[in-house]
């Protein structure tokens, strides 16, 4: 009489030999029989089912030996073979629904953010170089008649640390800083004014990194995410300059800096716009732009 397979931890000894008691006759099926087991794979994505796959697979009469295990492979050969067939299917269509999300992007009444890849470049803005040393000297005067220290509560001191502090947290708009913050914003902020390493392109055409004057600004410029801080070596014409030091002694500054002028003009762009040029295209180069070469 034929046997079923061993199912869980192998008997030892004396049982190793004996054969596994046969079910009741109610349970068992009879010989030759061909159940049939229905395996159902249902291939889904971004959250919807997208097909539903029925494989089915025979098995012959329940018997130990070889021929159990032929027709075990052969039935698990076919299912794996659905399944592949089910995860090609899931590609094929996460692919279909990219592409179509890709064509979606391409309606013509649907304004381009920003932060895509097709977003046009914006126009070079040109500027009357009206801006002097007489002037230059002027605006550092004013900068320096006040009682220096760090600055006041409120959105001179807000302004500075939503832009200097660089600890890599998300914060929401209406977040608080707290006392740790402010302080750690202001130093970062007059580190950057002392190293210069990071600077933004300024001059009349706004492509100069540094015109060699040596004067060393801040300023803060309009941007779709609102006012944004930057560190210039040349004049920010279109900006909004609200500080300026000897670019070799920018320390000298902070025992004396007005902060109510600071807060003034936050609100008046410096230059006059002569015109808008269009944009040439980038370079592979970026360090083209720093040896002058266009």
């Amino acid at each position: 009489a034929a046997s079923l397979p061993t199912v869980g931890v192998p008997p030892s000894g004396n049982d190793a030999m004996a054969p596994l008691p046969r079910p009741p006759a109610a349970g068992r099926r009879a010989a030759g029989s061909r159940p049939r087991i229905a395996a159902v794979a249902v291939a889904a994505t971004a959250g919807t089912a997208l097909a539903l796959l029925a494989a089915s697979a025979w098995t012959g009469p329940l018997r130990s030996g070889v021929g159990s295990t032929e027709a075990a492979a052969r039935s698990q050969g076919r299912m794996d073979v659905s399944l592949r067939r089910g995860s090609l299917i899931t590609m094929l269509a996460a692919k279909e629904k990219v592409v179509t999300n890709k064509k979606e992007n391409k309606d013509p009444n649907r304004e381009i953010q920003p932060w895509e890849e097709d977003y046009p470049m914006p126009p070079i803005k040109v500027f009357a170089e009206d801006f002097g040393e007489d002037k230059i000297k002027a605006f550092y005067e004013e900068t320096i008649v006040g009682k220096g220290g760090p600055p006041p509560a409120g959105p001179v001191q807000d302004i500075i640390t939503k832009y200097f502090l660089w600890d890599g947290k998300p914060r929401r708009g209406d977040y608080k800083y707290n006392a740790q913050e402010h302080e750690t914003g202001f130093k970062t902020m007059k580190d950057m004014m002392q190293q210069q390493t990071w600077i933004t392109y300024g001059g009349h055409r706004q492509a100069t990194p540094d015109d060699k004057s040596g004067w060393v600004w801040l300023a803060a410029e309009e941007t779709v995410m609102g006012l944004c801080l930057q560190i210039y070596k040349s004049v920010p014409y279109g900006r909004r300059p609200l500080l300026i030091a000897r670019a070799d002694d920018s320390e000298s500054i902070w025992d004396k800096v007005n902060w109510s002028v600071f807060e003034k003009r936050l609100e008046t762009e410096l230059g006059t716009l002569l015109r808008e040029e269009p944009r040439p295209p980038e370079v592979d180069d970026w360090m083209a732009k720093f040896r002058g070469e266009y």
